[in-house]
């Protein structure tokens, strides 16, 4: 694979026409991680169209939704610039380009206007990056500083310490965290050291099923989750096709049908558990792993009713989980649904003390969830 650097971009971005080379970089940054994760073949921007079908996010109505979207194959970096410079840096159609605005933040603030991306903080993104970028930042590992090797000298000068408090005023709190974990001998698997919540796991909404079962695949919809962020090909980004492979075994609401069809399809150790307590779901969540958790969704708080449904948790704080809901956004209080649509139910928040009421319902220490904390995938 070809590695670029945000100066080989700028120079192939002046080349086509763009008036603002830098924010061209920037978008290059932003959208395929430094390159490293293109839309499409070649696809360094996000520009949808007719090619590669690719998980991506979406901000819907104000949430963040991960989808399938179509994005267009390219040839090269070279012509996937020429693409977005021509479409949205030059004028094209009835548009006016991003060449017109005064200066590269303008033009920033104005790719976001004119509907490019979804994220409201895009336009802040970018200038971030030009900002920081502003003296080139090659991220190719040519000519890479090496901490290892500038550490191996430390004895405590004031130089040195300046040297590392400068360093610590430039990185972010997670990433401190993780070193410090990691420093010390902890494992350097991320996730035993920090996890950021809510956890970026896909939403599916069951009703929107070709099945016949959308009203009753809760279930099914919330381990799909699951496998979809641990294990992309299994589901395909489309929780029916986990439905249909449930089905072989069993009812989709039977526990047993989904163990089977998880151990058929080579996923080992998930644990399906019916004695949980609240401080169970927080340590799984701690692993960076969301909780299918089976709650009762009707009647009010205090005594509440139904044959069961199915939330994934996907964080939590103090007050709070965060939860993709299936169904829709649940009235955790009265019970029943407040809302519907097909993505009501993506990154609520639900008080933790009235779902934990709706979870254990006889004790504390009696609710049922799945736990893919120490699940592997067989191939």
């Amino acid at each position: 694979m070809t590695v670029h650097s945000w100066r080989s971009v700028v120079a192939i971005a002046a080349k086509h026409g763009a008036k603002y080379p830098e924010l061209v970089a920037a978008q290059w940054a932003l959208e395929s991680q430094w390159g490293l994760e293109p839309s499409g073949t070649h696809n360094y921007f996000g520009l949808k169209g007719k090619g590669s079908s690719v998980r991506t996010t979406e901000v819907i109505e104000g949430r963040t939704v991960v989808v399938y979207d179509e994005f267009i194959d390219f040839d090269s970096l070279d012509e996937s610039v020429e693409y977005l410079v021509n479409r949205w840096y030059k004028d094209y159609r009835e548009y006016t380009g991003v060449n017109s605005a005064p200066d590269r933040n303008a033009a920033a603030h104005k790719l976001q206007m004119e509907s490019y991306a979804t994220d409201p903080y895009y336009a802040e993104k970018l200038i971030k990056l030009m900002d920081e970028n502003h003296q080139v930042k090659e991220v190719t590992g040519e000519n890479e500083v090496k901490l290892s090797e500038a550490a191996k000298f430390y004895n405590g000068q004031p130089h040195q310490i300046k040297a590392w408090d400068i360093l610590q005023a430039a990185t972010d709190p997670t990433t401190l965290e993780i070193f410090q974990h990691v420093y010390r001998g902890g494992s350097f698997d991320a996730l035993d050291a920090v996890t950021e919540f809510p956890l970026g796991a896909p939403y599916f909404y069951q009703r929107n099923s070709n099945t016949g079962h959308g009203e009753r695949m809760c279930q099914s919809s919330c381990i799909a989750m699951v496998l979809e962020y641990f294990w992309p090909n299994i589901v395909d980004g489309d929780d029916d096709v986990w439905l249909q492979e449930v089905l072989k075994y069993g009812d989709t609401v039977a526990q047993s049908a989904q163990l089977e069809a998880l151990e058929a399809m080579g996923v080992d150790n998930v644990k399906f558990m019916m004695n949980g307590c609240e401080n169970d779901l927080l340590s799984v969540l701690d692993e960076g792993c969301p909780v299918p958790i089976g709650i009762l969704h009707k009647g009010p708080i205090k005594s509440p009713t139904g044959g069961g449904h199915w939330v994934t948790l996907i964080g939590y704080d103090d007050d709070s989980f965060f939860v993709h809901d299936p169904f829709g956004e649940l009235d955790v209080v009265n019970g029943d649904y407040i809302e519907t649509h097909p993505v009501a139910g993506c990154f609520q928040k639900y008080s933790r003390d009235n779902l934990m009421k709706r979870w254990l319902v006889h004790n504390s220490s009696d609710g049922w969830y799945y736990d893919f904390s120490g699940a592997v995938l067989n191939t």
